[in-house]
């Protein structure tokens, strides 16, 4: 599976684990099932780990859809880990 979570309750943080070859669908069926996971809270934060992935087949309209549909309330953090490098953005 290209997208996996697991969610730190304690923590109120979502880490999510992306891996070869990353498609619209695939990212839009994580945050699927990322919104049903019984866990998942909106205001929690969120990492999102991509050193893993090998090739995107994302566009902009993917883009746009994912974050229209997000899931994450206003003040939930978010940062994502590629290569050696760390970003962070609301």
């Amino acid at each position: 599976m290209p997208a996996s979570h697991h969610i730190d309750v304690r923590a109120g943080v979502v880490f999510t684990v992306l891996e070869g070859h990353i498609t619209n669908e695939e990212l839009l069926e994580h945050q699927q099932r990322l919104s049903a996971d019984p866990n998942f809270r909106p205001t929690m934060n969120h990492i999102i780990d991509a050193r893993g992935v090998t090739d995107v087949s994302v566009t902009a309209l993917g883009l746009r859809l994912l974050t229209a549909r997000s899931n994450l309330g206003p003040g939930a953090r978010r940062g994502i880990i590629e290569g050696d490098t760390i970003s962070s953005y609301r």
